[in-house]
Formats: C-alpha cells, sequence, structure tokens
C-alpha cells in the first residue's frame, strides 16, 4: 500500500531480473501484444514499486512484464519505472476524477 499515491495491491513478484531489483508482473493473452498495448501493464507495476519503495525505502529501477501468449513464444517486456511515473499519476487522476 501507499499513502503517498493512495493504492494498494499484491504485487506478483519483487526478484532481481539481469541483476537489478525489479517489478516482475506475469499476464497472459491469446493475442501477441506490443509495447503500446500494455502501457496500463507498466503503469500497475510503477505503482508497486511505489508502493515497495514506501514501505522497505529501497527504489526499484526496472519493470518486467512476461507475457504468456496462446500458441506463441512468451513475450518479454523491460522498462524503467521512471518513464511509468508520469502515466501512473494520469491514470490515478483519471480514475478519481470520474468517480
Amino acid at each position: 500500500w501507499s499513502t503517498k499515491i493512495g493504492l494498494a495491491g499484491h504485487v506478483d513478484c519483487i526478484a532481481e531480473f539481469d541483476g537489478k531489483l525489479s517489478v516482475i508482473d506475469f499476464k497472459t493473452s491469446r493475442r501477441t501484444k506490443t509495447k503500446e498495448n500494455i502501457e496500463d501493464y507498466f503503469a500497475q507495476c510503477t505503482a508497486y514499486a511505489c508502493m515497495y519503495e514506501e514501505l522497505i525505502g529501497t527504489p526499484i529501477e526496472q519493470v518486467v512484464v512476461i507475457m504468456a501468449v496462446e500458441n506463441e513464444e512468451p513475450l518479454l517486456f523491460i522498462e524503467k519505472t521512471e518513464d511509468y511515473l508520469d502515466v501512473l499519476l494520469d491514470y490515478i487522476d483519471f480514475y478519481r476524477n470520474s468517480l
């Protein structure tokens, strides 16, 4: 949970990935997706990183999405947490303003 961003959630995994502490999220899909299709996944992972840093005191610089795709090879997306902080805040503002 985070009092700063007013969210709570359950992260799939926090671990080192390629030598960097990362939020790792596992997804499934019926079709192949691109980075542009999953901006909300990166925002979700960024929220987990913010919560972790607030509670533990250790920043997480990397988010990783591993996606199993039906009848295809798995997809791997690695992004910087800082690149999705504004996206996360936009999602939060949109949600709060729509209530």
